[in-house]
């Protein structure tokens, strides 16, 4: 049975599938890494960061052990780069603190 015009598939609405797909990414962190590129790629657009967009889930080798560094920034004339990572922190569970490089 279709509710109010909302399609179905195979006795799922669409907006179920929808909410399921983004409670699935919010858990892992993608969608506040996206948010993140989003906005990183707006203020360059826009002539308001000196930042650009380099690379995201940049594979690297750690001990032997690949991971995956989120985003990395770079400055105009490559001689910075920033690296980003973000992270997802399950309230009552953790924190997290940033501190400014020196």
């Amino acid at each position: 049975m279709q509710d109010e015009g909302r399609r179905m598939t195979k006795g799922v609405s669409v907006d179920d599938l929808s909410a399921a797909a983004r409670k699935l990414l919010n858990y892992h962190g993608e969608a506040f890494q996206y948010a993140v590129i989003r906005e990183a790629l707006r203020l360059q657009g826009e002539n308001k960061s000196t930042w650009a967009f380099e690379a995201a889930q940049f594979p690297v080798s750690v001990n032997g052990r690949v991971t995956h560094i989120d985003i990395i920034l770079c400055n105009q004339d490559r001689s910075s780069f920033l690296v980003c990572e973000c992270k997802r922190v399950r309230m009552g569970h953790g924190a997290r603190a940033l501190f400014g490089a020196p």
